[in-house]
């Protein structure tokens, strides 16, 4: 009886609250220590909101719900990022740290090579103060980078500070390939950028919103837009 007692109250002191995220049946006390044991192409299912302390560079996808947050600035990511019915809410201010990759800059919060992806109701959030000395919230550096909004998802980008200083929601380094795709009653925002997108990308939207709007300086420079129901 005595063994019987102990074995319980052992089993009792691992609480599921105190676990942040898992990967298959492995649960994970903190969003960073799941990154790390992840591997490319994993699945983290997040089981409360998390936050990240450190940057990663790996092709992952989050689901769970739940919101991952981010403060940071020059975050070089390579890979392809997808949030399933879960939330990213990235920030870049005076009080954001650097990215761990080197060769950071203080002028954008990402260079994307590669994808993100929001579907299934997920909500991607970029936001980023000039006052910082950031002024692109993503730039792309190499030719097929896609932003895809898809099944009642959303990609919100809010610029603060932007008057009179030189940046941009999204720049295109290369426009080979590359495109923003919102489509299945999604919603994509350029909020408050001094410029909304340069060297453009596809845009293509369908039972869906595209809206670049409050801009400091222009909306965007051209390219080819679709917009089929929206």
């Amino acid at each position: 009886i005595l063994t019987m007692l102990f074995s319980l109250s052992v089993i009792s002191n691992v609480k599921a609250e105190e676990f942040v995220a898992k990967i298959g049946d492995t649960n994970y006390a903190s969003l960073d220590e799941a990154v790390k044991a992840s591997k490319d192409g994993d699945t983290i299912t997040l089981l409360q909101d998390a936050k990240a302390t450190k940057t990663f560079y790996k092709s992952l996808t989050f689901t769970g719900g739940y919101t991952v947050s981010i403060d940071v600035y020059g975050w070089r990511y390579n890979g392809d990022l997808v949030f399933d019915g879960a939330n990213l809410s990235i920030n870049t201010d005076a009080n954001s740290p650097v990215a761990n990759n080197g060769e950071a800059g203080r002028w954008f919060t990402m260079v994307l090579n590669g994808s993100i992806t929001a579907k299934n109701g997920a909500n991607i959030t970029f936001a980023f103060d000039s006052a910082s000395g950031t002024n692109c919230a993503i730039y792309t550096g190499n030719k097929g980078v896609t932003i895809n909004v898809d099944n009642k998802s959303s990609f919100r980008i809010y610029g603060k500070n932007t008057k009179g200083i030189s940046g941009q929601g999204i720049q295109l380094d290369s426009t080979a390939n590359t495109g923003i795709f919102v489509t299945n009653k999604s919603e994509f925002l350029i909020d408050g950028t001094n410029r909304g997108y340069v060297n453009s990308p596809e845009i293509y939207v369908e039972d869906s919103t595209f809206t670049v709007q409050n801009c400091t300086s222009n909306g965007s420079n051209g390219g080819k837009f679709t917009a089929i129901d929206s």
